[in-house]
């Protein structure tokens, strides 16, 4: 192909982009400009957010029975017995994959038959947008409507409390309640535990060999208790420092915000 050729196929490109751009705009508002992405790169991406809100621009809500085809091959999951149900629920899994559903599930406790009673006996009658698109699915996660708050708590209390005390990553405290109470000091701020945080952490450069266990974690309707025990060495300057203890992390449930929160930390055998 010539220059003039290129030139030719670049000026359409960019007309028929402009146009894109301003359909897309008439539908759900201004798009980004792609100052270094070439013509042909935006046109398929322009096109495809087009198609995409087309597509949604009159959607329907249908269940995801119907969603699926109506499916009638899969029995009632009392009628299946335990050494069928891992493949009968693989079955299931694969044909709402196919046809554009997924149904994922972060909790190692729950089974493949609490998976399948789910989708076959709650998903199934739920609503959901009527769409198709190659590519597109529709993500629902078994935890949001069936949480397992003893995984959850553990879960946080080592990966999103303690380790923080171990490293120096970034600290979210998402997970904290407003105020909390950390080894002798009671009544911190969010603020106040930044502080400690920050100050503890200035007394080592790095850490190495850290083990956290979990030991037991107790849970009643609004209350919630993880022990563990821990080992790490601490380095500052090349000098090593072992430390080793147990860990307490207390929860509360806030029934305004339906979730739990960090309300006490207890780390024995550092000096915070």
């Amino acid at each position: 192909m010539n220059n003039d050729n290129k030139l030719n196929d670049e000026n359409t490109l960019g007309i028929h982009n402009a146009l894109l751009r301003k359909q897309i705009e008439d539908l759900c508002g201004e798009v980004g400009v792609f100052e270094k992405a070439h013509s042909e790169i935006e046109n398929q991406f322009l096109q495809s957010v087009l198609d995409y809100e087309n597509m949604y621009k009159n959607v329907v809500q249908v269940s995801v029975h119907e969603k699926i085809g109506l499916p009638t091959q899969f029995k009632p999951v009392n009628e299946i017995t335990d050494d069928c149900i891992q493949q009968e629920w693989i079955s299931l899994y694969n044909y709402m994959h196919s046809h554009g559903v997924d149904l994922n599930v972060s909790s190692p406790n729950i089974t493949a038959r609490q998976l399948y009673r789910f989708a076959t006996e709650e998903l199934f009658k739920m609503e959901t947008d009527d769409t198709s698109m190659p590519g597109l699915m529709t993500c629902f996660f078994y935890d949001e409507f069936h949480p397992d708050y003893k995984y959850d708590n553990q879960r946080i209390a080592v990966d999103d409390c303690i380790m923080h005390f171990f490293n120096k990553d970034k600290f979210f405290d998402y997970h904290f309640a407003r105020i909390i109470t950390l080894n002798q000091y009671s009544s911190l701020t969010m603020g106040g535990l930044l502080d400690v945080l920050t100050s503890f952490r200035a007394g080592f450069d790095e850490t190495k060999d850290v083990y956290i266990s979990i030991k037991d974690c107790t849970i009643t309707e609004d209350e919630c208790t993880v022990t563990g025990s821990y080992q790490v060495i601490f380095i500052l300057k090349e000098n090593e420092n072992p430390k080793s203890g147990s860990w307490t992390v207390k929860f509360d449930f806030n029934k305004d915000l339906s979730d739990w929160y960090i309300c006490s930390v207890d780390i024995e055998g550092i000096d915070i």
